[in-house]
């Protein structure tokens, strides 16, 4: 008997380095998905092959160390076993998908929910299963077992599905409704170097916050204006000051976004126009994008976007358009013709984290 679990990519629509600030996102799952199909096997071993990236990994269930290609998996089972879950058999795994590895879409996090999602059904001791604690668990496997910079957004939004504010201070979350229109997604090619670059951001813009509380005991980030930005400039240093900058305002749009999408009926236009006010933040204060990203998000602009903006941690990866559904396709041929790795149109879907027997 194989069993099988699909899990969607995210797509972070609004609130790029905001999440590990503990300020609000806005996020979304796309129709692009990582699979997995387990079988039950006779050793006390899990072996999990991985065709799409020729990788093939093993470890035995009474295996603790996060050592070798293997740790991302054993972080999860040691997870697992704190809520008390016990895998008893071992297992011949599967994954393979069609998300862009390394490219903004939260390849690595789909994996982590598949692998928790599987635990899940195939352990014992396993009471009171929701989604929100499979987000909780995916989160502690993927994060806090190594120590990351990285927030909560990912897990959040892969095992929750659809379009969520996501507060990461309160772990907690607000659907939201479907901008409207369609999305569409350009692959750079590039490669991203994610913790690297959250790493170092996290580090100068939380050096930041504390410098400013430090001088004003009441200031708090979550309140500041955008025109007040200008006050607090004395008390930073130089490198400081975009990412304070930065965060100041793209808490604003974000903000902003949700109030949108709160409607029945979100207006694309405003929507967009946020979008690409969120990317020259990105670009011009927190440095996070390449010229092969900019170029496709102006072409998609003149070709009928109503914005525009780089995904995920940036220094690479991907770009995502939203336009309403008559631009579509002089849309998808202005990025193809950036030279991207791939360009697709993308839908909102839901979680779809279901376990399915399929024979």
């Amino acid at each position: 008997m194989v069993a099988e679990i699909i899990v969607p990519a995210r797509v972070c629509l609004y609130g790029d380095h905001q999440d590990y600030l503990g300020l609000p996102v806005i996020a979304a799952t796309i129709n692009r998905y990582i699979r997995l199909e387990s079988t039950p096997a006779d050793m006390n071993i899990i072996q999990i092959d991985m065709p799409d990236i020729n990788k093939s990994v093993s470890f035995r269930l009474d295996e603790e160390e996060l050592k070798g290609e293997a740790r991302y998996f054993i972080a999860g089972l040691r997870v697992a076993r704190r809520y008390g879950w016990n895998l008893r058999k071992g297992y011949r795994i599967r994954l393979s998908g069609n998300i862009p590895v390394n490219a903004g879409l939260s390849s690595s996090s789909a994996v982590m929910v598949a692998w928790i999602r599987f635990l899940a059904e195939a352990s014992e001791g396993v009471t009171n299963f929701t989604t929100d604690l499979l987000a909780k668990m995916a989160y502690e496997a993927e994060v806090l077992e190594f120590d990351s910079p990285g927030g909560l957004m990912d897990q959040y939004a892969i095992s929750l599905g659809g379009v969520l504010a996501i507060d990461p201070l309160r772990a907690s979350y607000e659907r939201l409704n479907d901008p409207g229109g369609i999305l569409v997604v350009g692959d750079s090619g590039i490669s991203k170097e994610t913790l690297n670059m959250l790493g170092e951001k996290r580090k100068l813009v939380t050096s930041a916050i504390d410098r400013v509380a430090e001088a004003d005991p009441s200031f708090d980030i979550k309140k500041v204006k955008s025109e007040a930005i200008g006050e607090y400039r004395s008390l930073l240093k130089k490198k400081e000051i975009p990412l304070f900058e930065a965060a100041v305002r793209n808490h604003s749009i974000t903000r902003q976004a949700r109030e949108i999408l709160r409607g029945e009926e979100p207006d694309i236009v405003s929507l967009g126009r946020l979008m690409y006010e969120h990317h020259t933040i990105l670009r011009d204060l927190v440095g996070v994008s390449v010229p092969e990203i900019d170029n496709m998000i102006e072409a998609s602009m003149k070709a009928g976007a109503c914005g525009a903006k780089i995904v995920g941690s940036g220094g690479g990866g991907c770009m995502v358009a939203l336009l309403p559904e008559e631009n579509k396709e002089k849309v998808i041929r202005a990025i193809d013709a950036c030279n991207p790795r791939e360009v697709f149109e993308a839908k909102i879907t839901g979680a779809n984290t279901g376990f399915h027997e399929s024979r």
